[in-house]
């Protein structure tokens, strides 16, 4: 299969590291485009706390600080593992399911494969946790592509 467009998944873990070099090597044989895509979970202070602060316009600073660091480091991380490609970056800021958000993110954007990485904790542990990759396997309407973790 050709694919023209690569959405690769991160945690930021060494786990996900692993499917880097993988989708690298797919998109250079496709000559596809790369998109490196984080899920993690908005910035939010409990309203408990939110009623104590002095400058409720401090907590939109913050806010926005935590969204640009994470995309600032998302991007180092591109810039850093796929061997000289452009690559973008993609942060996503959601309390929904990362899989889902990925799913989406993939359907909405027309990707034709999804190379994500797999932690190995095992069947046990993803079946009382569940496995993003697992779940992204089952919602996704393209090809997924999972690299077991080393060990």
């Amino acid at each position: 299969m050709i694919f023209d467009q690569i959405l690769v998944t991160t945690d930021f873990s060494e786990h996900s590291k692993v499917a880097f070099d993988i989708a690298t090597y797919q998109a250079k044989l496709c000559k596809a485009k790369i998109t490196l895509i984080n899920v993690s979970e908005p910035f939010e202070v409990p309203a408990v706390l939110t009623k104590q602060l002095n400058d409720p316009e401090h907590l939109k600073t913050l806010r926005a600080n935590y969204e640009t660091a994470v995309l600032t480091e998302l991007e180092k991380l591109a810039a850093d593992s796929f061997h000289r490609m452009e690559v973008e970056s993609v942060a996503v800021f959601s309390d929904k399911s990362p899989a889902n958000i990925v799913a989406d993110y993939a359907r909405e954007h027309g990707f034709g494969l999804i190379v994500i990485s797999s932690h190995g904790r095992g069947a046990l542990s993803s079946m009382l946790m569940g496995s993003v990759a697992q779940k992204v396997i089952h919602s996704a309407d393209c090809p997924v592509m999972v690299c077991p973790a080393k060990e």
